[in-house]
This record gives structure tokens, sequence and C-alpha cells, in this order.
């Protein structure tokens, strides 16, 4: 799903197409520098609904879906109590919070609930 949504970003950016950008990608090889990565990330943000703060370097495609991911998941876990933002997520990203693949982000590890 990030995946998806960056691969069609980047290629947008770049003018190139989707089929040549791959996890494996680095941003020095389509050219994009810290500028371009800034202004990727605002149309990311307009496209997943929430801020993503760039706080750690990322030199792959691989890197930043792995970061943007882990911010989706504190959104979700967010989410948990505020029906709004919970709204904004299913509509910008098409998955429901009790619908998603806990074992498929941070190594498997659910965030904690309040249960139990």
């Amino acid at each position: 799903m990030v995946f998806e949504k960056l691969v069609g970003l980047l290629a947008k950016h770049c003018d190139c197409d989707e089929a040549e950008i791959s996890l494996e990608t680095t941003f020095e090889s389509l050219g994009i520098d810290s500028l371009d990565t800034v202004e990727i990330l605002m149309e990311a943000e307009d496209v997943l609904g929430f801020e993503v703060e760039l706080t750690e370097r990322v030199a792959t495609v691989a890197e930043l879906v792995s970061f943007i991911e882990i911010k989706v998941v504190e959104q979700q876990e967010m989410a948990k109590n505020d029906p709004d933002l919970a709204a904004r997520l299913e509509e910008k990203l098409g998955i429901k919070i009790s619908e998603v693949d806990w074992d498929s982000f941070g190594g498997g590890a659910k965030p904690d609930d309040g249960e139990g």
C-alpha cells in the first residue's frame, strides 16, 4: 500500500515509469536530492492524510517505505481513540484499524491496545 503510493509520487516527480522503481532503488539513482525529498514528502502527506516528519536519513525507496509504514502504524494507534482520524486514515489509505495486519509491521509486535 505505502510502496505503491510512494512509487506513484516518485515516478511523477522524476518523470519516469513506475516499473523502473523498486524497493532497492536509491534516491540518488533517481536524481532526487534533499530538496526533492522534502517536496515528495509534502506530496506524500497529502496522499496519506497526515504529517510525515522525516527524522532520519533515507537513501532507498525501501528505507522511506519502512519509515512511512511506522508512521502509519503510529497514526492507526492514535486513531483507536479518535474516530475522525480513523475515518481520514480509512479514506486516504483504504484500510480499517481493525483490519491492520500488525505482523507486517515492526517485527510482528502489535501495539498495546490497552487490553489485558
